[in-house]
């Protein structure tokens, strides 16, 4: 009887473990519901515009994850270019992955190109100006 009931508890916590595990995204994830709203409430504001079958979005994501430790002043997003059509038209996204930044809420710059990470670091440098 303890055999079985340390093994339902050590599936129970395995599973709350990884189901948190998978739920940790290191980006606010926004859509066309909420990223209006979001770019009003943050001051330094990026939005990765991607997808997830892109390798070029992957490498940019591995980016902007090393970028969110250096740059804690800087609220990092995503949007999902695949399922969100509205954002890619609303913000005139013609290529992904597209970074865009906001301050104060105003549209300041587009990179529509996976930059090196050395050249997202100084744009990020740039930006905090």
């Amino acid at each position: 009887m303890k055999l079985v009931l340390s093994l339902l508890l050590g599936a129970i916590l395995c599973a709350s473990f990884c189901h948190a595990a998978k739920q940790s995204e290191p980006f606010v994830v926004l859509n066309s519901s909420n990223i209006a709203q979001q770019i009003q409430a943050s001051s330094l504001l990026l939005v990765n515009v991607a997808t997830k079958r892109c390798p070029c979005s992957k490498t940019l994501d591995s980016y902007l994850i090393n970028a969110i430790a250096k740059f804690p002043q800087i609220t990092f997003a995503k949007v999902n270019g695949d399922s969100e059509p509205q954002v890619l038209t609303q913000y005139r996204v013609a290529k992904l992955p597209t970074l865009l930044f906001f301050k104060n809420g105003k549209l300041v710059l587009r990179l529509a190109d996976v930059p090196t990470e050395a050249a997202l670091d100084a744009k990020l440098q740039e930006f905090l100006k």
